[in-house]
């Protein structure tokens, strides 16, 4: 069976930071030749957008052959903000799963968080940066 995955990364809302982007992978089962990319980009990044109303409008646009329907794809979703002296620093994570009924969505919304921290690695990231990250982000999101 073949699945499409077309859609774009629209923006965010709700984040007060300058200069945002995104990093983005189409996750999905690749044990036992469950699926198989075709075509497309599965690990991409969206352009930094500086307004105050973020909008990347990047474009996915990827094709899958799967044996089963089993384990369906989720996008995993990193957002980054870049500072003024051009150092970046994470945002969240978030997951947002693929609609497995065909259709037009208008929107499908991912929750961001990220790691709270001790209290000293929070007063550090207040004046210096550098929020605490996960060390393997997508096995903390996806349960393994």
């Amino acid at each position: 069976m073949d699945v499409h995955i077309i859609g774009e990364i629209k923006g965010t809302s709700g984040i007060t930071l300058p200069n945002l982007s995104c990093h983005f992978k189409v996750l999905v089962d690749t044990t036992n030749d469950g699926w198989i990319r075709k075509e497309g980009e599965d690990d991409n990044y969206t352009q930094i957008c500086a307004e105050e109303l973020i909008t990347w409008s990047h474009p996915l646009d990827l094709s899958f052959s799967t044996t089963s329907v089993e384990a369906w794809p989720l996008v995993y979703l990193e957002v980054w903000t870049q500072n003024e002296l051009k150092r970046n620093d994470i945002v969240g994570y978030g997951i947002c799963p693929v609609p497995s009924v065909p259709g037009e969505y208008e929107d499908l919304d991912a929750v961001i968080w990220r790691p709270y921290g001790s209290p000293c690695e929070r007063l550090r990231a207040t004046f210096l940066g550098g929020w605490p990250q996960l060390l393997d982000p997508e096995a903390v999101l996806l349960g393994a």
